[in-house]
């Protein structure tokens, strides 16, 4: 067997009751806000590159969904024609541009250490 499974690990599901535990207690002691519990016991684990790529990618969707709106009122044909444009240019940017971005986004985080450790804690830590 050269592949892991897929999905989530054995390991992972037979380590999931850690975390249902802090959101039973936090259930039935009607708090709102636990995700720092989450977080400390290992619940939470962004990646700044990976955290950066998202954030453009939902930017950038939207701006391609209201062409692919815009294009709707045309005719089937023309959003037919820019759904497969799209299509391609995601797996474009999947395979050519987010290598390229993870390594800038990679060094971005070293130069701006103070920055981006603050921007993660505040992600990590919202309630």
């Amino acid at each position: 067997k050269n592949l892991p499974e897929a999905g989530v690990s054995v390991k992972d599901i037979k380590n999931a009751s850690r975390f249902g535990e802090i959101i039973h207690h936090a259930l039935i002691n009607n708090e709102v806000c636990y995700q720092k519990k989450l977080s400390s016991a290992g619940a939470v684990d962004i990646h700044y590159p990976i955290y950066q790529m998202e954030k453009n990618a939902r930017r950038i969707f939207k701006i391609w969904a209201g062409i692919i709106e815009k294009k709707k009122k045309k005719g089937p044909k023309s959003e037919l024609l820019w759904i497969r444009i799209f299509k391609y240019y995601l797996l474009f940017v999947i395979f050519v541009i987010s290598p390229l971005a993870h390594v800038v986004f990679s060094v971005k985080r070293i130069l701006l250490i103070r920055k981006t450790t603050l921007e993660m804690n505040r992600i990590k830590n919202i309630c």
